[in-house]
């Protein structure tokens, strides 16, 4: 069944990834502090932000170096928080119409807004957050002015809550220990995702690291039990061809990264039920104006 436009926007993510599965819920990603601090004599900035339909908690104002932002909200439908730096000479309305533009119906549309929403500000993270999830992110901060933006993928049209952060010196020197990593990256034109192999710490911190030039998030789902590897492929195809399938390979919303932009690194944390995940980037492709997922940025993980 082909899926109509609503409103003029995309269908939300969240309706197309759970399918029949709207219900399910996901053990949440870790607000714990990271395993290991880095030899210092400043203790980490740390940040706990609550997410609201309306509002958000956040501070004015924070010390720089290693920032760890901890990120919660009670919205049934999930929200995300968006850290972001304004390139120079770029106002905060422009940045926001890219933002919203990027929900466009039309692949063409969305494209253009992606490649605008690159022009406009460089991201550096966030937290994909459900009522059942906590994440935490941490990510380097140098003295200046950042934007937090309370940013719900669910409805284009909703003009998202900003705050603006100035950082001011300089803390931690560096990010803390991590346990493994992820790496996007981008050969032929093609981006996907590089692990050491196909097992990640259920409980621990991953290094996400940026290669491509252009935005890419790291957000994890619960496999459905006996998905392959081929049911996640005719499913994203399915929705890159403008249908709407009525079951999905994943069980739960997803949560983790929000997009970081080429050349970018972040750490999250997460404390998730042992077992089988699918790895994924729902971030827009700027040529195509497709989701990454739907053109192969996915990979089949297991957490343990």
């Amino acid at each position: 069944m082909t899926a109509r436009p609503d409103s003029g926007r995309t269908i939300s993510r969240r309706r197309l990834l759970l399918g029949t599965a709207a219900g399910a819920t996901l053990a949440g990603l870790s607000v714990a502090a990271p395993a290991q601090a880095a030899v210092s004599t400043t203790v980490p900035t740390t940040v706990d932000i609550v997410i609201h339909p309306d509002s958000f908690t956040a501070p004015s104002q924070l010390r720089g170096g290693s920032v760890t932002f901890r990120v919660s909200t009670p919205e049934p439908g999930g929200r995300s928080l968006l850290l972001v730096k304004l390139r120079s000479g770029v106002s905060l309305d422009r940045y926001l119409t890219a933002l919203a533009a990027t929900s466009a119906w039309d692949p063409a549309d969305r494209a253009a807004a992606e490649r605008e929403l690159e022009a406009c500000a460089e991201n550096l993270g966030g937290a994909v957050v459900t009522p059942d999830s906590r994440v935490s992110f941490t990510q380097f901060l140098l003295p200046g002015t950042y934007h937090l933006v309370n940013f719900d993928y669910t409805s284009a049209t909703a003009v998202p809550q900003v705050k603006p952060v100035t950082v001011t010196g300089l803390g931690t020197p560096r990010f803390p220990d991590v346990d493994d990593y992820v790496l996007h990256r981008e050969r032929n034109g093609t981006a996907s995702f590089l692990l050491p192999n196909r097992k990640l710490r259920a409980t621990g911190e991953h290094l996400v690291v940026n290669t491509t030039r252009h935005n890419n998030e790291a957000v994890l789902s619960r496999l459905a039990d006996g998905a392959t590897a081929e049911d996640v492929a005719v499913y994203f195809e399915a929705i890159k061809n403008g249908q709407w399938p009525t079951e999905s390979p994943v069980t739960t919303m997803p949560v983790g990264l929000a997009p970081i932009s080429g050349g970018q690194k972040a750490i999250v944390r997460t404390e998730l039920p042992a077992g089988a995940y699918l790895l994924y980037s729902y971030a827009t492709n700027p040529v195509t104006g497709h989701a990454r997922a739907t053109e192969g940025m996915y990979r089949l993980v297991t957490l343990v």
